[in-house]
């Protein structure tokens, strides 16, 4: 067995974990923060996937509001799919799905609304949409970037 860095890590912090963990294989049941974290991570990662397809879908002058209007019915989607798709682990640790919604809704709002800005002043600077538009934007926003 190849003793990594995290696992060493994990020994100075408290060796009997780490003994319950690798040698016994008990898992710790799940945490409120622990899947209310993942499925936040799940939808960021999701949001950057599909960021191109909403951007080469704006094919002409689009007001600000309206641009909004198009991110948060996305978001929303998203939001319900991904909850939907979590909805076991959630309610292992006895979430309600109506209230994670409104937990994590106003941090996707947040995002959505910090994109809309970024493609509005993009248009109103060059007048450039459709792929034009997704290829010459700068900067690209990526949430939580993976390392």
């Amino acid at each position: 067995m190849k003793i990594s860095v995290s696992m060493l890590s994990s020994y100075l912090f408290c060796p009997r974990k780490l003994f319950l963990q690798r040698v016994l294989a008990l898992e710790e049941p799940p945490k409120e923060s622990i899947v209310l974290g993942h499925l936040r991570h799940e939808i960021y990662d999701f949001i950057n996937q599909q960021e191109e397809k909403i951007v080469t879908s704006i094919k002409d002058k689009t007001q600000y509001n309206d641009l909004i209007a198009i991110y948060k019915g996305f978001y929303s989607r998203i939001l319900r799919e991904k909850i939907i798709k979590n909805k076991s682990r959630i309610k292992e640790v006895n979430l309600d799905i109506v209230d994670v919604f409104k937990r994590t809704w106003p941090l996707i709002l947040g995002e959505a609304e910090t994109r809309a800005k970024n493609i509005f002043d993009f248009i109103q600077k060059y007048n450039l949409y459709g792929n034009e538009l997704w290829e010459r934007l700068t900067p690209k926003i990526i949430s939580e970037q993976r390392v």
